[in-house]
């Protein structure tokens, strides 16, 4: 990465962001850590995509470094979904305060809906994507709706970037997708695993959580992957597999 934009690195020494009025609020844990922010930077500057996608845009924090890594490629657009953003109860506009404190509100087409009505119209107007970072709802119905739709708009050869690991419906919606769609861990994008033990000690929390559940039934191997990566996000890219039968279904 270049310079951090000036905008992130007050948020993450003062770890506070403001809205309209001044007030500040705190920006964790909501916002992604650092790490994750620069790992999204990199993947879109190494990508170049034309067209990135992000549900769930709360402060901004994730946005900011996905525009920061469109600005310097020179093009491309980015396309967000938070049904929240202005509401007084959820995020005071301050996300989309902080794209225009940035001077990337340009890059940025703002959708103040719910992913489930605003995911098939993007699909309707013939969007294609080449990355997206799923953070919205992490209710499994909600987090396979977003995987579904996304899958829809992704080109082969895309990634799809999924925050909050260490909540038990995004991981079972992402291991749905390892199993069942056509995708991989990309596992080259994370960074160096963890230790065995931790991941010995990651698996044993998610099967104390549920002991009969898919690791019984589905097998262990498909769960386990998911146990070393070092952060709390997943990158998966998209496979060009054959077509799979109607009835195709593996369990995870």
């Amino acid at each position: 990465m270049g310079e951090m934009l000036p905008l992130l690195e007050e948020i993450y020494s003062s770890r506070k962001v403001y809205d309209a009025s001044g007030e500040a609020v705190s920006v964790f844990p909501t916002s992604i850590p650092c790490e994750e922010g620069m790992a999204l930077y990199q993947l879109v500057k190494t990508a170049k995509p034309d067209t990135t996608l992000e549900i769930g845009m709360a402060y901004g924090v994730s946005t900011l470094f996905i525009c920061q890594a469109l600005r310097e490629n020179g093009h491309g657009r980015h396309i967000v979904i938070d049904p929240y953003q202005t509401t007084p109860n959820g995020w005071k506009s301050i996300g989309l305060l902080n794209l225009e404190r940035a001077g990337m509100r340009e890059l940025v087409t703002f959708h103040e809906d719910s992913s489930h009505a605003a995911l098939p119209r993007v699909l309707a107007e013939g969007t294609r994507v080449q990355m997206a970072f799923i953070d919205g709802s992490h209710r499994f119905a909600d987090v396979l709706l977003d995987l579904y739709f996304t899958d829809k708009l992704l080109d082969v050869g895309g990634c799809m970037v999924f925050d909050d690991l260490w909540f038990v419906p995004v991981r079972k919606a992402l291991a749905f997708a390892l199993r069942n769609m056509p995708y991989r861990l990309a596992h080259e994008l994370h960074g160096a695993p963890v230790s065995l033990p931790m991941q010995c000690k990651r698996f044993a929390r998610t099967f104390l959580h549920n002991p009969f559940g898919a690791y019984l039934f589905g097998g262990i191997a498909p769960g386990w992957g998911l146990h070393h990566l070092r952060y709390n996000y997943a990158v998966v890219r998209k496979l060009e597999l054959p077509p799979r039968s109607w009835e195709f279904f593996a369990n995870f």
